[in-house]
C-alpha cells in the first residue's frame, strides 16, 4: 500500500526532481572540495537519482522515512570509509589512492 499524500502538499514529479536536486547540490560542494569538479558532477547526477529513490521509498508504510534515512546514512558511511581507506592506504583501495592524496587530504 502506498501513502498517496504523505507529503503535504503533494509534490509533482518535477517537484520531486527539484527536491532531489537540492539534496544533491549540498553534496556537490562537499565532493568538489574533496576531489574535483568531474567527480562532483557525477556525484550530483547520482545523488539526484538517489534522492528521488529515497523520496519514493518513504511513501511505502513498510519502509518509510526510517528506511530512507538509514539508506542515506549507509551511503554516507560507505563514502567516508572509501575516503579514509584511500587516504591511509588501506589494502584493496588502491584505485582511490591516486585520487585522494593529490588534493591534500
Amino acid at each position: 500500500k502506498v501513502q498517496k499524500y504523505f507529503m503535504t502538499p503533494p509534490l509533482t514529479e518535477v517537484g520531486k526532481l527539484v527536491a532531489s536536486a537540492m539534496y544533491a547540490a549540498y553534496h556537490f560542494v562537499v565532493v568538489f572540495l574533496i576531489l574535483n569538479v568531474s567527480y562532483a558532477g557525477g556525484a550530483f547526477l547520482a545523488l539526484t537519482g538517489l534522492g528521488r529513490v529515497l523520496l519514493e521509498i518513504r511513501r511505502y508504510p513498510d519502509y518509510g522515512l526510517w528506511t530512507a534515512t538509514c539508506m542515506h546514512s549507509g551511503v554516507d558511511a560507505v563514502i567516508i570509509l572509501a575516503i579514509v581507506s584511500a587516504r591511509y592506504k588501506v589494502a584493496g583501495m588502491s584505485f582511490l589512492q591516486e585520487v585522494i592524496p593529490r588534493v591534500g587530504l
